[in-house]
């Protein structure tokens, strides 16, 4: 009996560990994963880090940015005024197109065409009086209010820019037309007729208003 004691004291006295036990391990692993919270914040700062670092070179591009020229916005505004100056011009022919073919000439047109024709009246008379030589009656003709209403009428119809750069011509013609009537020089006033005659036709064609009109 004694010797079965003297075998089993050796072997609980003995110094090996035992094997850890599994919720040993367990609390290991939850200690390592308790861990991982504290490393977060650290990426965290080291993400904010990188976009300060970065903000220097975004930048110099914003300032680049408001650095543009004005030139560049002007230009792209006068491109819209004259993008829409075309529209508003062809919008304006439709519509006269549209009240030619659908009921004739609307109120406004023709009210806008009657100077015209006034003017093509009095040219018709300037010229008859140069051809008869009567150079006073000739001047005569070509003065009064319908000038102004003529020039005014030149504004309201002239849609287009062909039509503004012929209006001016024509105007221009009438003015040296005048002159030379009224300086009493037949040759220069008939050599203005017909330069003022040519130029109102130009004018009427790219106004888009021959139909409209007598005597030309």
């Amino acid at each position: 009996m004694q010797a079965v004691c003297a075998v089993a004291k050796p072997f609980a006295a003995s110094g090996a560990r035992a094997p850890r036990s599994s919720s040993s391990r367990a609390a290991v692993v939850r200690a390592a994963v308790a861990g991982e919270p504290e490393q977060q914040p650290l990426l965290a700062r080291r993400s904010v880090a990188g976009l300060l670092a970065a903000a220097p070179v975004l930048l110099p591009a914003s300032r680049a940015l408001a650095l543009i020229p004005d030139d560049d916005d002007e230009e792209l505004v006068q491109k819209a005024r004259a993008n829409r100056q075309a529209r508003l011009a062809s919008e304006r022919q439709a519509e006269q197109a549209f009240s030619r073919s659908a009921r004739g000439l609307d109120r406004v047109l023709e009210q806008e065409l009657i100077p015209v024709q006034k003017a093509i009246n009095s040219l018709a008379i300037s010229g008859a009086a140069l051809e008869a030589g009567d150079v006073k009656a000739a001047a005569s003709a070509l003065s009064g209010s319908w000038v102004r209403d003529f020039q005014s009428a030149t504004e309201k119809l002239s849609y287009t820019d062909a039509a503004k750069s012929s209006a001016a011509s024509v105007l221009s013609s009438l003015s040296a037309l005048e002159g030379a009537a009224a300086s009493g020089s037949a040759s220069d006033a008939k050599r203005g007729f017909v330069a003022t005659v040519g130029s109102f036709k130009a004018w009427v064609s790219a106004a888009n208003i021959a139909s409209d009109l007598r005597g030309l």
